[in-house]
């Protein structure tokens, strides 16, 4: 299925004790010329849930020393302050040197946050300019001095975005068979699915069932929502063609005008009523004969209990008619 949340957090657990590679924003623009650095704004985390966070750099091709724009030889990031302990930092480049046309850098912090708070990030850099053609000097500098101070904001797990995933006990069966579907989300508070072409096309049940009368495949929907945020999050998993329906359910909409059959779903002893019921025939979901009486009364016990759980559909022959209709054996 589409997101394996537990595997996922295996995966960052290990990959936190390697390298971290990441890609550079290509949206990260050199509006304020020379030099960016992006987002302003960092993504919140959340406890027990892998974080991840890029930070784009563009090197500038001067920087302003003494009053002068001198030209810049490599930015080089000497440390990262303020981060949490679990989460770890890491850059796709030892030097970043300005090029022309611009060339992006890329920092991350990367982890699995353990607590809630607010932390500022900080770094410490060394930019290398060019006093003349054989004098490069290095000169400090803090996100002070570059006016990038983006705050980390980590809340509680219960507050993070839903994430939407199910199974279901079976993908392909007959028409008529009644499929479970079981939700696996993550974070999820409320659900709603939606079943394509299904008796029942839609459930607000967090496990909820569906059937299927007519033969094709068909998709199924989850949306799911976490009300603890605020607003409210939601996530939607479209699992396409999920569902294979093997036969069609050919159903007479008019059989309660004719007779009537009970219970149903059943064990396997059901009851039909009726005016002069000449014949009742069962069929498998192959359209083959599993069982058949000719009982010529107005009530008939019928014991297919010899039969396998499933679908079946009974024709029943009467004065007023023919009907048809499906069953499911428990």
């Amino acid at each position: 299925m589409k997101k394996l949340l537990l595997s996922f957090v295996g995966l960052m657990a290990f990959v936190a004790l390697m390298a971290q590679p990441c890609t550079p924003d290509a949206g990260c623009m050199d509006v304020e010329n020379p030099g960016e650095i992006c987002p302003m704004a960092f993504d919140t985390g959340y406890v027990n849930v892998p974080y991840e966070q890029v930070i784009t750099f563009i090197p500038p091709a001067t920087y302003n020393y003494n009053g002068q724009n001198l030209t810049v030889q490599k930015i080089v990031i000497n440390s990262v302050t303020g981060l949490p302990n679990e989460i770890s930092w890491d850059t796709d480049a030892d030097e970043f040197i300005p090029t022309n046309p611009i060339t992006r850098y890329c920092g991350v912090m990367f982890g699995t946050p353990l607590t809630t708070g607010e932390y500022t990030f900080g770094f410490s850099a060394t930019v290398y300019i060019q006093l003349s053609q054989f004098v490069v000097i290095p000169v400090p500098v803090t996100e002070e001095d570059l006016n990038y101070t983006p705050l980390l904001v980590i809340q509680a797990e219960n507050m993070a975005p839903p994430v939407a995933e199910f199974s279901a006990s079976a993908t392909s069966v007959p028409g008529g068979e009644v499929i479970n579907f079981t939700d696996e989300s993550f974070n999820a508070t409320t659900w709603q699915w939606t079943f394509e072409g299904a008796n029942n096309p839609t459930s607000t049940d967090q496990n909820p069932s569906a059937t299927w009368n007519t033969q094709g495949t068909y998709d199924v929907t989850l949306t799911v929502t976490n009300t603890n945020c605020t607003p409210p999050k939601t996530d939607t998993y479209v699992a396409e063609d999920y569902i294979t329906i093997t036969s069609t359910v050919f159903i007479n909409p008019n059989f309660a005008k004719i007779c009537s059959i009970y219970p149903n779903p059943s064990q396997g002893i059901v009851n039909i009523e009726g005016t002069e019921i000449q014949s009742v025939s069962v069929y498998n979901s192959l359209g083959q004969v599993v069982h058949e009486i000719q009982p010529n009364a107005s009530r008939v016990t019928l014991d297919i209990s010899h039969l396998q759980k499933g679908a079946y559909i009974v024709s029943v022959i009467t004065e007023k008619g023919i009907a048809r209709t499906g069953i499911t054996l428990e």
